[in-house]
């Protein structure tokens, strides 16, 4: 799953945890309040896990032309399309190596 999609989703979640807090809260639900306020934390646990695993990098400006691109004209996100590029990239160097 693209990094879009992912935080679209635990995004769109973290406002239904909230807004289902804020309800539980004014209605004096406590039981759905500590419910909604955990689903809360552990959204914020995921989503804190998925950027720590992101190591930051620079891109060459050509190559964020191409990406973007590429990304395009094939209608997939420019993640896959750079997961397919590197694949391809570190397939030939395995493959020289061998020789």
């Amino acid at each position: 799953m693209g990094s879009f999609s992912s935080n679209l989703s635990v995004s769109i979640a973290s406002v239904l945890a909230v807004v289902g807090a804020f309800d539980a809260f004014i209605g004096g639900e406590w039981d759905f309040f500590v419910l909604f306020v955990a689903i809360g934390f552990m959204l914020i646990t995921v989503w804190l896990r998925h950027r720590a695993d992101r190591i930051p990098t620079t891109l060459r400006t050509d190559l964020a032309r191409w990406l973007e691109h590429q990304s395009r004209m094939s209608g997939e996100p420019m993640e896959d399309v750079m997961d397919r590029a590197l694949s391809a990239y570190r397939t030939g160097l395995v493959s020289k190596a061998g020789r």
